[in-house]
């Protein structure tokens, strides 16, 4: 699991590799 920016939604999103990215967004 990595932490990073993701600029599509400008907003700091959780990244879980398990097979297919999946985002989510922190709040």
């Amino acid at each position: 699991m990595v932490i990073k920016y993701d600029v599509r939604f400008g907003q700091i999103c959780l990244i879980e590799y398990t097979g297919t990215y999946k985002f989510q967004v922190l709040k």
